[in-house]
């Protein structure tokens, strides 16, 4: 029987790398963690739902409606708390959506 530690790091390691990745959501480490949080957490209710409200809406077509990519973000975040106190932290909404992302080189010398 698998033990509790090595489920716990795993989890952790799905947490890591959605946060480390969430500005860059397409990236290959951040849809692995998103596709691995079902093994993970397939006996947790409430992750598990708000992942499938999630990827129902990953999966369906934006078009032209201004409102997907808010939602998106709103979505995934409610996921990531989810899973974050899962694993022990307590992040709040505006430190989650807080995220770094290089614009390259300023301008400025």
């Amino acid at each position: 029987m698998e033990g509790f530690r090595e489920k716990n790091a795993r989890r952790l390691t799905i947490f890591r790398t959605l946060m480390a990745t969430r500005a860059t959501n397409q990236s290959p480490a951040h849809v692995e963690a998103l596709n691995a949080a079902p093994i993970d957490f397939y006996k947790d209710k409430q992750v598990m739902d708000a992942w499938e409200e999630y990827f129902m809406h990953l999966t369906s077509e934006p078009g032209n409606n201004p409102t997907w990519g808010p939602r998106r973000v709103d979505l995934f975040v409610k996921l990531l708390a989810l899973i974050g106190a899962k694993v022990g932290y307590d992040f709040n909404v505006a430190q989650m959506n807080r995220i770094y992302f290089p614009n390259g080189r300023s301008r400025h010398r």
